[in-house]
């Protein structure tokens, strides 16, 4: 009797441990790191993207980015076309992924900036002409981490688009606007306040 016991724990001893290595195996064989597919789909899109190409062959999860007028605008499409990436590193599962992206792209923020405080800019049109000019020499640029989705539609992999692409895109613009405006907000409620 005692030799079964012994027998019931040895095999018990050896069996817990390897159902526990294969359940933890199954666990992870759905979240798969660096997805060669995934990464693929994403670098051509993300390429489509700065390049100005979008087509419908572009992998984008909603029409809205392929849409905007940001790449209606010459000085967009040069400010975009300036920005560079790195996929530094992608998830998935099985029809799920993010990857983590890092863009650099010219400060636009501050090429506004140093265009606006030019004393002979009096209107719009010239402000944007030494933008374009900026543009076309060395700038400043600033870099930005973003996290982006994706999710697998038919076999290849659609990039959700977010608001960190569509500011890393801008070079930052579309962060300091809203920063601006939040600000004016600010000053307009302290003066109410008075």
């Amino acid at each position: 009797m005692n030799n079964t016991i012994s027998t019931t724990k040895f095999k018990m001893s050896t069996i817990l441990p390897l159902l526990i290595l294969l359940s933890i195996m199954l666990f992870f064989t759905g979240c798969k790191k660096d997805n060669a597919e995934l990464k693929q789909d994403l670098q051509t899109t993300l390429d489509a993207l700065i390049s100005g190409t979008i087509t419908d062959n572009t992998y984008i999860f909603s029409m809205a980015l392929k849409n905007e007028d940001i790449w209606d605008n010459i000085i967009s499409q040069k400010l975009t076309s300036k920005t560079t990436y790195k996929i530094i590193s992608t998830e998935s599962s099985e029809s799920n992924g993010t990857a983590k992206v890092k863009f650099i792209s010219p400060d636009a923020y501050t090429m506004l900036q140093e265009a606006a405080s030019e004393p002979d800019i009096i209107d719009v049109n010239l402000l944007l002409e030494n933008i374009e000019i900026a543009l076309d020499n060395k700038f400043q640029t600033v870099d930005f981490d973003v996290i982006i989705e994706l999710k697998l539609i038919d076999g290849h992999w659609y990039l959700v688009p977010n608001e960190d692409l569509s500011n890393a895109l801008s070079g930052g613009l579309i962060e300091k606007y809203f920063e601006l405006g939040t600000n004016i907000i600010d000053d307009l409620a302290e003066e109410d306040e008075q």
